[in-house]
């Protein structure tokens, strides 16, 4: 944005966007989407606009189920929730966020907790190792979530990944290790039924 701005002012660039959210954002747009790529677009814009007229929906015919518009570490919304603006705020009170703009675009017939599983052994897999809550945080959690998939899942998963979510959010030493379980603490506020469906 660096360029534009320093030829056009930046009163031009606080002209785009929101309010609070001034300017552009470039979003890579992937998962089940009829068009991939990377799209620079105002703050402002809704997920709907952002997903069905630039990504030009999700194929096949299959509905969308939910979005993961910040990258890993960050909540999925839910589709009753697609006509949210683009705000960094907004996403935000909705349990996501704009983060990197890796946008992931997940249809009806993805299993959300086989996503969180693999959001999951990524958050593992990238743990530093050095806080305790981060290292064995992501792995307990991880644990569970392959047990649920496996249908060795039990009634009280449920609320262990809620404790050990808000515990890692308010004791890990990095971003990465608060931010592990955002994307379950998503599910199961969006898509808890799903989860007890395994369960």
């Amino acid at each position: 944005n660096v360029p534009s701005i320093i030829e056009k002012g930046g009163d031009w660039y606080a002209g785009i966007g929101t309010e609070r959210s001034k300017g552009t954002k470039l979003f890579s747009l992937s998962g089940n989407i009829a068009r991939t790529g990377v799209f620079e677009v105002p703050f402002g814009l809704t997920l709907r606009s952002l997903v069905e007229e630039i990504g030009g929906g999700v194929p096949n015919g299959n509905k969308l189920k939910a979005l993961q518009p910040g990258g890993a570490m960050l909540g999925l919304i839910p589709a009753s929730l697609v006509d949210q603006p683009i705000d960094f705020e907004g996403l935000v009170d909705i349990g996501s966020g704009v983060g990197s703009g890796g946008l992931v675009v997940i249809d009806e017939s993805a299993c959300l907790v086989d996503v969180a599983c693999m959001l999951m052994s990524f958050a593992q897999d990238e743990c530093c190792g050095k806080c305790l809550i981060g290292r064995l945080g992501t792995k307990q959690m991880l644990d569970i979530l392959q047990d649920i998939t496996s249908g060795r899942g039990q009634p009280g998963d449920i609320d262990l990944l809620t404790e050990l979510g808000e515990s890692m959010a308010l004791g890990s030493l990095c971003p990465l290790g608060a931010g592990a379980p955002a994307p379950i603490t998503s599910i199961l506020n969006y898509f808890r039924d799903e989860i007890e469906a395994h369960i």
